[in-house]
């Protein structure tokens, strides 16, 4: 990060975080690994309206040392607030881990000067590809500080080993991103998922899918559910399993952007549980 923010930080002070949506899976797992590198940071502030993560018995709280906000975030109505915020704690990186829409939120703390950092765009009024074009162009642009989108999510990560490859090795036909999550709960079987419910049936159920084919966005007029494929062929080569399921045909940004900017064919799979996804195809 740059020696000077907006928030008028100095090279000698390390930068102030805070995370949004601090209860949440996402925030736990981070937060968990974070204890063992707290010292790479000033002061943490966690924000979320559920007080949960103040009662994870997992979390290091003392190692932490956080300030925590709850506060239920409105757009666009808590913007001022979310600028204030900002300001009081002198805050140099904004760590967004909510399903709250993306854009608002980086355009708030971009005018701050406040670098942003999430680990996927989101956003309830527009579909995937709308996204992309909305944030894409904005790359070039003067910002306030240097931001970080998509960083966490698969694909988004895996993609820098995908950059790596096409760099030692070439572009190659067809790139294909693929996920398998057996997780499920020690106490048998049921209907679950490890990450934001709302964005897993978002991209699953709700909206319509779609693969990117040399270079161009294909959309389909149906759902993932609609479109599984089995994932043998793809995972037989470097994943031995007795079985494979059959997995979503998904559409992510990382996933659009790289085929585009490859001009290839790009898709990600995407498989949980198969009993759970039977589960949901009888629903």
């Amino acid at each position: 990060m740059p020696a000077k923010q907006g928030v008028g930080r100095t090279r000698h002070r390390p930068p102030n975080l805070l995370v949004l949506g601090a209860s949440g899976h996402v925030a736990q797992a981070f937060l968990r690994r974070l204890g063992g590198r707290r010292g790479q940071f000033g002061r943490l502030v966690l924000l979320d309206r559920s007080e949960h993560v103040l009662k994870d018995r997992f979390l290091e709280h003392g190692r932490l040392r956080y300030q925590f906000v709850r506060h239920r975030m409105r757009w666009p109505d808590d913007e001022p607030y979310y600028r204030e915020l900002l300001r009081r704690h002198e805050i140099d990186v904004v760590l967004d881990l909510t399903d709250m829409d993306s854009l608002p939120i980086l355009a708030a703390t971009d005018a701050a000067g406040v670098s942003y950092v999430n680990t996927a765009l989101n956003d309830a009024s527009r579909r995937v590809p709308e996204m992309v074009a909305a944030v894409h162009p904005t790359r070039e642009e003067p910002r306030g500080a240097p931001h970080i989108l998509s960083s966490g999510m698969n694909p988004g990560a895996v993609n820098i080993w995908v950059w790596h490859g096409v760099r030692r090795y070439g572009v190659s036909l067809e790139i294909v991103h693929f996920e398998y999550d057996t997780s499920m709960a020690v106490s048998g079987w049921r209907p679950l998922i490890s990450w934001s419910r709302r964005e897993f049936l978002t991209e699953t159920a709700w909206e319509p899918t779609g693969l990117v084919v040399d270079g161009e966005l294909k959309m389909f007029r149906t759902n993932a559910l609609a479109h599984r494929e089995d994932m043998g062929p793809v995972m037989a080569p470097v994943v031995p399993l007795p079985s494979y399921p059959r997995g979503f045909l998904v559409l992510h940004e990382e996933n659009l952007k790289l085929g585009q900017a490859l001009g290839v064919s790009s898709r990600y799979l995407y498989a949980i549980h198969p009993r759970t996804m039977s589960y949901m195809a009888r629903r």
